[in-house]
């Protein structure tokens, strides 16, 4: 490796990771700082993020969004749409329940969600081809090109806005959700 040839360990290197999320009080900093193969981690926890509640776990599901903080080095997206319409095209015929009720359980890449309010009005503040095009940082998107819930045309929107320094990775065979654990750690790997 860069780092063996120039006399370094591995462990010499420090990884910065950033988390945002809605609760930070309940991260396991050591669990995320285990979890990196290489390097000295240096894993922060702040608020930000949104929740998605997950029937079919024990809690939500987090979107992860750290690329507004100015320490954040690098961003990837892994199977990402390119626009909030391709996500809330999936529960179009939802929307006026969450309008009216505040949340409705709806189906995203074959599993159920329950999607709030807060989620869709956050979802329309958001550009993310001009987001990718304003981040002033590495980008790395991740796309199966097979994937059947948000179509690969979504990767090249968001790369094609990017500046450098960026960088493509075709999943190959994966799904959506990267069902098969060889295609997950793959993905984590590459990241």
């Amino acid at each position: 490796s860069l780092l063996r040839s120039c006399g370094y360990n591995h462990r010499d290197m420090v990884v910065k990771v950033t988390i945002g999320v809605q609760h930070p009080d309940q991260v396991d900093i050591g669990t995320v700082a285990a979890s990196l193969p290489r390097g000295n981690p240096k894993v922060e926890v702040v608020k930000g993020g949104l929740n998605i509640m997950d029937p079919e776990q024990e809690g939500p599901t987090v979107i992860a969004a750290a690329a507004d903080l100015p320490e954040v080095k690098a961003v990837a997206t892994l199977n990402a749409p390119a626009d909030v319409t391709h996500i809330t095209g999936h529960f179009a015929q939802k929307l006026p329940e969450i309008e009216r009720e505040g949340a409705a359980n709806v189906l995203l890449g074959e599993r159920a969600f329950r999607i709030e309010k807060q989620f869709i009005d956050d979802l329309q503040r958001h550009d993310i081809p001009r987001k990718a095009a304003d981040l002033k940082r590495a980008l790395l998107v991740l796309h199966a090109p097979t994937d059947e819930t948000v179509g690969i045309d979504n990767a090249g929107r968001i790369f094609e806005a990017a500046k450098h320094p960026k960088s493509f990775v075709s999943l190959d065979t994966a799904t959506h959700l990267l069902h098969d654990r060889r295609d997950a750690e793959y993905a984590a790997q590459v990241i």
